[in-house]
């Protein structure tokens, strides 16, 4: 079943929060930082037989305008259904906006719900709970460790545009490169781990760490659905919360047991804390952090994170922007 959204963002942090949401929801995100990008990556879909379910796009971009993209997805591509997002409410209610005819506008800040409830009234997305595991995607971390002798920047391009990649991260410390794979089972991302990265020539070594759903208790999830209905109205997947030039951390961390529960509320409310997922392997999360330097993420993991009781170890792994070197 075809569960592909084409997710098309100028704001790093907003495509990734917003990609990995999809991703616990099902779907599988292709996020594109400008038009260009999405219009090539749009080509080989459709090359390929393989068309998106929906493509959702950001009025502002920085090699496009968003209402001229519209314009040339829907000439090209008519039954494409387009959903049309941007945190300029007038700018939604313009003419030219209301021309375009797209299938759905959203306003930032919406949250992940709002998004796949336009999916399911604008395409033929079934809702129920067997269809629902029917169309599942599986996630994991990958960390990398390469030798002193490879190309580091070339190996990164590759992974980057690979399919089964949603986020490829060059990192300081004992990992070189950081990725977040999906696929349409935990096996296959396995076998992508097998095959993809174990037969990397210069890979010093590698390990995977599944992502999976925390069980929480009934009182825990209805704490954290409420912070997700007030945060909406203030700053969750608000382009306020998303500064360019922030600078970003993975997080893993290894818990007790027993403290996992307690401590995921903790970490998914910190208002640094972009996403949290809990892995199997050696750490039982990764987390991705923002702050406006990296001081100041040292500072957040010292002060705020750590604090938590339970925590058995921490390492930081700050992100390297490769596409400015």
């Amino acid at each position: 079943m075809n569960n592909r959204v084409l997710l098309i963002d100028d704001e790093q942090s907003f495509r990734r929060t917003c990609s990995v949401g999809l991703m616990q929801n099902g779907f599988e995100t292709v996020p594109c930082e400008n038009g260009i990008s999405a219009l090539k990556k749009l080509e080989l879909f459709m090359q390929n037989n393989l068309p998106p379910v929906c493509a959702v796009v950001d009025i502002k971009l920085p090699d496009i305008d968003g209402v001229r993209l519209v314009k040339i997805i829907k000439f090209k591509y008519p039954d494409l259904p387009i959903i049309l997002i941007s945190a300029y409410a007038d700018y939604l209610q313009s003419d030219e906006v209301k021309e375009l005819e797209v299938n759905a506008i959203l306003e930032k800040p919406f949250n992940i719900d709002e998004l796949t409830e336009k999916f399911k009234n604008i395409t033929e997305i079934p809702a129920s709970p067997d269809e629902k595991t029917e169309k599942s995607v599986h996630s994991a971390y990958i960390m990398l460790k390469l030798q002193h002798t490879a190309d580091v920047y070339d190996i990164y391009q590759k992974l980057y545009y690979h399919k089964n990649v949603l986020y490829c991260d060059a990192t300081n410390g004992d990992y070189d490169i950081i990725l977040l794979v999906q696929d349409k089972s935990a096996d296959q991302c396995v076998k992508f781990f097998n095959n993809e990265i174990q037969t990397i020539p210069e890979l010093e070594h590698a390990e995977i760490c599944p992502v999976h759903n925390l069980i929480l208790e009934e009182s825990t999830i209805s704490i954290l659905n409420l912070a997700d209905k007030a945060f909406t109205e203030d700053e969750y997947l608000s382009p306020k919360k998303f500064d360019k030039n922030k600078v970003s951390s993975y997080l893993f961390l290894k818990v007790e047991p027993e403290k996992i529960e307690d401590i995921y509320p903790s970490l998914k409310l910190n208002k640094h804390v972009i996403y949290c997922d809990y892995t199997s392997g050696y750490y039982n999360f990764v987390i991705y952090l923002e702050g406006t330097h990296y001081h100041k993420i040292d500072k957040i993991i010292e002060q705020e994170i750590l604090t938590n009781p339970g925590i058995l170890k921490a390492v930081e792994f700050p992100i390297i922007n490769m596409m400015e070197m």
